[in-house]
C-alpha cells in the first residue's frame, strides 16, 4: 500500500467534493481514485461504440449501395418491358 500526497488547488478541490458527493465518497484520495479508474472504463467504452459506430456506418454504407443497386435494375427491367 503506497502514501499518495495530492496538492491540489482551489479548482480541484470543488471537483474532488463535487465527486464525493456525486458518488458518496468519504476520502478524498478514493474519490481521486474512482474517477481514475471510472475514466479508464470510460475510455473503454468509448473506444468500443467508436468502433461499433464505424461498423454499423460501413453496414449502412452497403445497404445503400445495394438499394441503388436494386433501383438500378428495376430501372432497366422497366426500360425493357417498356419497348
Amino acid at each position: 500500500m503506497g502514501v499518495l500526497t495530492v496538492r491540489s488547488t482551489e479548482t480541484e478541490d470543488e471537483l474532488i467534493e463535487e465527486i464525493k458527493k456525486k458518488y458518496s465518497i468519504t476520502v478524498n484520495t478514493k474519490a481521486l481514485l474512482y474517477a481514475a479508474q471510472r475514466c479508464m472504463q470510460l475510455e473503454k467504452e468509448n473506444a468500443d461504440l467508436k468502433r461499433d459506430r464505424a461498423n454499423l456506418q460501413a453496414q449502412v454504407s452497403d445497404y445503400r449501395r445495394g438499394s441503388l443497386d436494386l433501383l438500378s435494375g428495376i430501372a432497366q427491367l422497366t426500360k425493357l418491358t417498356n419497348k
